[in-house]
């Protein structure tokens, strides 16, 4: 005893003086007449942040001479980020999996990681001394367990059935992760044979239905009340055992999770299968209100979920979907209120989707990524903010920016789509985005294969356009204008802006002498920096038809823009547009007061062209507009 003692106080005295850090680091001293303490392995190791970490001989590893593992002491003297249990351990324990580091740090952020380290003294009976630093990596991981609060037992008697609730079984994720996604599977082949009664599953088309053998299913049915257990003629007592399989390949910390579900069935006189309470949400139907065009999720036999509520003139009314964590801000304008439908599960046809988008991955409901609102009277809409459900866990991990999705939205009818993007993404639990709606109409959240979510172009349709300052650059196609031509702009800064670009001009009259070939009015909805200034061009490829008819060269063509004034406004030329005759190039430079209403004109004789008009107020974006007219061969 006295050794070790002295051992222990030489060991406090060396690391009193030794530097701590992160990475591996040992150390040792003997005395001449006593075989030195090896360090043959300290570290490195990692654990999940709500996970635990078992030694082994891999991770500690210590030799000295002939002594045997079982006198190779180990002392834990400094673990700042989590406890090691125990605190005094042998070799020995180490090499039979005793020995345990639990992270005392919960990571806040999907996919984080923290650097820390352990430190050990090591020594042998005979006074031999060594310390070792091993470096521990935590990380934040997907981490499921049983609920303690659930009561996992079931009383019932014969042909009664029973509703799985959360009440009888639960997960809690110890980030507070959805849970949804996680699948249950029977163990049991007594189950659903008919023998200790039957699972059973709740469809909106079929009832009540038999789960095949050992099928997995989703937590989620259970938290909408689809799941229940049917004793049918079975009494006495048995165990339900459910085992949590993963079929998105999520790294689970704590995996297996089992639950055993006692079951306890009295003797009935009756031999009618009673009725069980069904969620509403389980047997929603949306009926016409739903696009039938699309193919409702599969994964789910729940059907899709939609929803209708009202919304007051001319204010924001915010709708908070039930379980899915996700809201629907509306807001209206004018005198009348309206009705807003939206609905969830819409599975957009693949050939509506850019070349390279696929849809993200939400819990529950919204398994497509896909969405779809509509306003009536269409005219009370004036614009929406979306935050979605939960994303799954293994897609948000790849999912950290705006920059990385794509928000399509796609017109069955007439096979367009036009993209736009989230106004932010989340990626503290639970990780979610937010979605700017400025039209009504169908919506795909994607995510594109070689970044193609972030490529320099994007065709959109007119209406709400946003860019995203990390781009640096977005070139946005919009529709051809039938007969005349098709403009592009591209937009450069480092500041996050929404815009709003319409085919349409509140100023309907064309200067004298001047043809009006086509119109634009640009505005900013949001800016993520008021003082912030963006470069813009305007590219316009026009048919050599339009010039044509009206007999007019390329060289006669220019961009006007109205100027409000007291007096009513004009259309203005001041700006010079340059023109590149061989590669059909218009090019006008302007300020920040220019941004608002554009026309295309043949080049009136004079400067300016002035006609009384009400006043229009511009917002402000510092702006350099180049225009790009190409003859086409109509």
């Amino acid at each position: 005893m006295r050794r070790i003692r002295r051992a222990k106080a030489a060991a406090g005295l060396l690391l009193a003086l030794w530097p701590r850090g992160n990475s591996a680091q040992t150390t040792s001293t003997t005395s001449a007449s006593s075989t030195a303490v090896t360090i043959t392995a300290c570290g490195p190791a990692a654990v999940d942040d709500f996970g635990v970490l078992t030694f082994n001989s891999s991770i500690l590893l210590a030799t000295a001479g002939s002594y045997a593992a079982t006198s190779i002491t180990y002392e834990a003297t400094n673990s700042p980020d989590g406890s090691i249990s125990p605190q005094t351990f042998t070799q020995d324990d180490v090499n039979n999996g005793l020995v345990t580091y639990t992270p005392a740090v919960g990571l806040t952020t999907l996919g984080a990681t923290k650097s820390s380290s352990a430190t050990f003294a090591v020594f042998v009976d005979s006074g031999n001394l060594a310390t070792c630093t091993a470096a521990i990596t935590i990380s934040y991981h997907y981490a499921p367990s049983l609920d303690s609060s659930a009561t996992y037992a079931i009383s019932t008697s014969q042909y009664q059935p029973v509703l799985l609730t959360t009440s009888i079984v639960n997960f809690a994720e110890q980030h507070g992760l959805s849970t949804w996604y996680m699948n249950w599977s029977s163990t049991s082949t007594t189950f659903n044979a008919g023998t200790k009664g039957r699972i059973e599953y709740y469809s909106s088309s079929t009832g009540w239905t038999t789960l095949p053998l050992t099928q997995p299913f989703p937590h989620e049915w259970i938290v909408l009340g689809a799941v229940r257990y049917n004793p049918v003629n079975f009494n006495g007592t048995v165990a339900l055992v459910l085992k949590l399989v993963n079929s998105l390949g999520i790294y689970i910390t704590n995996s297996p999770i089992v639950a055993n579900i006692s079951i306890t069935v009295a003797t009935s006189s009756s031999k009618t299968v009673g009725s069980t309470a069904v969620s509403a949400y389980a047997n929603l139907q949306c009926g016409d209100t739903y696009p039938s065009s699309f193919t409702p999720s599969f994964s789910s036999p729940i059907g899709a979920y939609c929803a209708n509520f009202s919304a007051a003139a001319s204010s924001t009314t915010t709708f908070t979907t039930p379980f899915l964590g996700s809201t629907l801000s509306v807001t209206t304008t004018g005198s009348t209120a309206a009705t807003v439908y939206f609905g969830f599960a819409i599975n957009p046809p693949s050939s509506l989707l850019p070349s390279g988008y696929t849809t993200v991955t939400f819990a529950g409901y919204m398994d497509y990524g896909a969405f779809s609102i509509s306003v009536s009277p269409a005219s009370a809409f004036s614009s929406a903010v979306f935050v979605t459900p939960e994303m799954t866990y293994d897609e948000a991990l790849q999912i950290t920016s705006s920059a990385a999705v794509a928000v399509v939205k796609f017109n069955a009818s007439t096979s367009t789509t036009s993209v736009s993007y989230p106004s932010s993404v989340s990626t503290t639990a639970p990780p979610h985005m937010t979605i700017n709606i400025y039209d009504t109409g169908y919506y795909a959240i994607c995510q594109g294969n070689s970044s193609s979510s972030t490529t320099s172009t994007a065709s959109v349709s007119y209406g709400s356009v946003v860019f995203v300052g990390t781009w640096g650059s977005k070139t946005y196609t919009f529709p051809t204008s039938s007969g005349v031509g098709q403009m592009q702009l591209t937009v450069n800064g480092s500041t996050d802006y929404t815009f709003s670009v319409v085919h349409s001009v509140a100023t309907v009259w064309s200067p004298a002498a001047s043809y009006r070939f086509d119109y634009f009015t640009i505005s900013i909805l949001s800016s993520s920096s008021s003082s912030a200034t963006c470069n813009m061009s305007m590219a316009y490829t026009i048919s050599s038809t339009a010039l044509t008819n009206q007999g007019i060269s390329i060289s006669k063509v220019a961009w006007g823009r109205f100027v409000s004034a007291l007096d009513g406004g004009s259309w203005n030329f001041d700006q010079v547009t340059s023109v590149d005759s061989t590669n059909q190039l218009l090019t006008v430079n302007f300020n920040s007061s220019l941004i608002g209403q554009w026309g295309l004109f043949s080049r009136p004789s004079g400067a300016r062209a002035r006609r009384r008009e009400s006043l229009i107020p511009l917002p402000a974006c510092t702006a350099i507009v180049t225009v790009i007219i190409v003859a086409l061969h109509i």
